[in-house]
């Protein structure tokens, strides 16, 4: 009763497999064909760069339970995109402007109000989400990068263009924690005794932030919202 299924099964293969030998050496995506040993190696090196970014960073926004916070800044970025697409600017430069706006607001609202950094970045991450919704309806911003490839990106569309930007993005993370590692580590597991020291867990603190502003709105630009996210936690 299987050989009617068997040999239909086959003869699909087999002109599939017609169909595949007609095609140049590589990889079909997208309509493309990729070659498989210079793009597919630049992509996973770009990948592995933006998951050691996110780790290095991660650590310590886990154990500080500031992981909203990365999640907040990446819903946050999404106005700044937008605006730099209308104003024609770099997308990078407008997610930053709008990544550091939105920390030093969402500091500033806990401090106002004598609340956790949490709830800051809870309240601007629903303002600035909601703001970014309202500009992607603006005639101005067609043909801006919609929600879904915000969310999810595209990694394929990686290439060696990227390294030289994601090796400078790395260098600068692992400048960050070797010069305030000690006072990251002291501020996480024992802020009481660094204050009691006199050591001001500021510096350290600012420079985390601003370390995770640049590294998770070129990640969100470029592997998207989700891969951004799983990242920086799941490490």
């Amino acid at each position: 009763m299987l050989e009617p299924e068997l040999g239909r099964l086959n003869g699909t293969l087999g002109e599939a497999g017609h169909f595949l030998a007609q095609l140049p050496p590589g990889q079909l995506h997208g309509g493309e064909v990729l070659a498989v040993g210079e793009i597919t190696l630049a992509v996973a090196l770009c990948l592995v760069l933006l998951a050691v970014n996110c780790a290095m960073l991660g650590v310590f926004l886990v154990l500080r339970r500031l992981a909203l916070m990365a999640d907040a800044l990446a819903h946050s970025v999404l106005p700044g995109m937008v605006l730099a697409y209308v104003w024609k600017v770099p997308y990078l430069a407008g997610g930053l402007a709008a990544g550091l706006f939105s920390v030093v607001l969402a500091r500033w609202l806990a401090r106002r109000g004598g609340l956790f950094m949490e709830a800051g970045m809870a309240v601007v991450f629903a303002a600035m989400m909601a703001l970014g919704y309202l500009l992607l309806s603006m005639p101005d911003a067609a043909g801006a990068p919609d929600l879904e490839r915000w969310l999810f990106g595209n990694p394929y569309e990686l290439g060696s263009a990227h390294l030289p930007w994601l090796a400078g993005l790395t260098l600068f993370n692992v400048l960050v924690l070797a010069v305030f590692f000690w006072e990251l580590v002291g501020g996480t597991f024992d802020p009481a005794g660094m204050q009691a020291a006199g050591v001001s867990p500021r510096r350290a603190e600012t420079a985390l932030l601003v370390a995770t502003v640049l590294t998770v709105v070129v990640s969100t630009s470029l592997i998207g919202l989700v891969l951004t996210l799983a990242l920086i936690a799941g490490p």
